[in-house]
């Protein structure tokens, strides 16, 4: 992410020209159906860097104002943001996507006994589960706190400086070759405990999104128990149910 800031030094320069950009689309400077100019053009416009132009346009694009395409220039394709409902959580990509851009900031990796967690895991109680601890951020600040469950086969194979990505599910994958075949996926409201204020800066009672994601290998073997705990404001999270799909029962 690109670290340049404005003048005063307190609002990073992507954003103030993006901003810009954003207004300049509102006001139809830039119609639909128009193309932008180059990142070079407007990086000598604006006085930013190359790297600080795309970030903005990547943002844009995110928005659904524009659209970008190789060998091609950049097209105005809306005057305003697409409604988003969330994300979309259909396949192990919307997972990845929905921690695009945030840093895992690891606290601990260690031992402990976690009743709940080894029987999401098919461990006994007393079971001593590796756990590792972690907040996620965006920017710079935190958005919501992480609690990892492995069982001791899984865990003891893997060590703290192996967790170099936001995605956890990928370190399995690329550390021990583990292919993913199954994921179930809880969300219930909550508020912010004390853990939680200390950690991402909250009030004591905020609301929060709360989730569990639980990954089994394509032969149905535990792998991992996932627990977030997102603040409510950063957190939404859509489902699509097709005309033929039937509910099933469950807690």
């Amino acid at each position: 992410m690109d670290a340049e800031t404005d003048a005063t030094g307190q609002m990073p320069l992507y954003q103030r020209l993006l901003a810009s950009l954003r207004e300049k689309i509102r006001r139809a400077e830039w119609p639909v159906g128009a193309n932008l100019p180059t990142e070079a053009e407007l990086s000598e416009q604006y006085g930013v860097s190359r790297i600080t132009v795309r970030h903005a346009l990547q943002l844009l694009e995110q928005d659904g104002l524009i659209r970008k395409a190789r060998a091609r220039r950049t097209e105005v394709v809306s005057a305003g943001p697409a409604l988003r409902l969330g994300f979309a959580v259909e396949s192990l990509g919307d997972i990845v996507a929905m921690v695009a851009n945030a840093v895992l900031a690891i606290e601990s990796y260690a031992r402990e006994r976690q009743p709940d967690a080894a029987a999401i895991l098919g461990e006994t109680p007393q079971t001593r589960l590796y756990c590792l601890r972690s907040v996620l951020k965006r920017q710079g600040r935190a958005y919501a706190r992480s609690t990892i469950y492995f069982p001791p086969a899984i865990g003891k194979r893997l060590r703290k400086a192996d967790f170099d990505d936001p995605v956890v599910f990928r370190v399995l994958q690329r550390r021990l070759a583990i292919e993913i075949g199954d994921v179930t996926h809880s969300i219930w409201a909550d508020g912010a405990n004390e853990s939680d204020v200390l950690r991402l800066g909250c009030s004591l009672g905020t609301p929060l999104l709360a989730t569990l994601l639980r990954y089994c290998d394509t032969s149905g073997r535990p792998l991992e128990a996932a627990y977030t705990r997102a603040l409510a404001s950063d957190a939404r999270v859509a489902y699509r149910f097709g005309q033929n799909q039937h509910p099933q029962s469950g807690s």
